[in-house]
């Protein structure tokens, strides 16, 4: 008897779908072997994706922040679909949070380099007297995912 995994494609095959001419439909990858040249990447057997569009690199169409010198790797599991247009924001994304504004001062010179966001501790940080009467949000010291809110000052 004629068992149907015999005729599955192999995990390690970029593309598992055959058209009807023989030739393999470029828009649905088995994601590992796709992925496979990008070390931040860790992808379970069988898993795919599709686009109407194929990219050149996958990893970089699904996962545009995640830099092979990204502190974080994404890991996707077995027998997962990935449809077209889905991407990973991961947290190489984030703008940092230690200071006012996430604003990413730092990266256009100045001297911020590797400073917070926005420390209070510069002379030209605005001070609360200066900020105008609207609600403002601030990171904690203690939780980063969690915001302390000021309500406005009364006249």
């Amino acid at each position: 008897m004629l068992n149907p995994m015999d005729r599955f494609a192999s995990p390690d095959t970029l593309f598992p779908v055959i058209l009807p001419d023989g030739s393999p439909h470029q828009g649905t990858v088995f994601l590992r072997p796709a992925t496979r040249d990008h070390p931040q990447f860790q992808v379970g057997d069988y898993t795919y994706a599709s686009a109407h569009v194929p990219p050149a690199d996958w990893a970089a169409k699904l996962a545009p922040y995640l830099y092979p010198f990204s502190p974080e790797t994404l890991k996707i599991g077995k027998f997962c679909q990935i449809a077209d247009g889905v991407q990973f924001i991961t947290a190489s994304a984030n703008h940092r949070y230690d200071g006012f504004s996430s604003y990413p001062f730092g990266i256009f010179g100045g001297g911020l380099a590797g400073s917070p966001a926005m420390p209070f501790v510069f002379d030209f940080a605005p001070k609360r007297k200066d900020v105008p009467d609207v609600a403002m949000t601030i990171p904690t010291i203690h939780q980063n995912s969690r915001f302390e809110r000021f309500a406005p000052r009364s006249r």
